[in-house]
């Protein structure tokens, strides 16, 4: 059986909410972590619309999906690629 591992972070700026999934080794444990890089980059760029920011995120290493939601909670999800 092959088992793939994301790991999922959630990222709250005063206009989104975002989580954000990573692609992890089979071997992955769970420690939390700061989402230093990703976190400022959705910080500094909160301003664009949000699938535009979405886009953005996804384009960074090891993500794999990301999500954007406004405080209505309607937004996108955008996959590099589906399992």
């Amino acid at each position: 059986m092959t088992v793939l591992v994301e790991t999922m972070h959630r990222i709250t700026v005063p206009n989104y909410e975002i989580r954000i999934w990573r692609a992890e080794r089979p071997d992955y444990k769970f420690e939390p972590e700061p989402f230093g890089k990703l976190a400022l980059l959705a910080q500094r760029n909160q301003e664009l619309p949000l699938d535009e920011l979405a886009r953005l995120l996804l384009a960074e290493d090891n993500v794999s999906a990301v999500e954007v939601l406004n405080w209505a909670h309607c937004g996108v999800v955008l996959y590099k690629e589906w399992p």
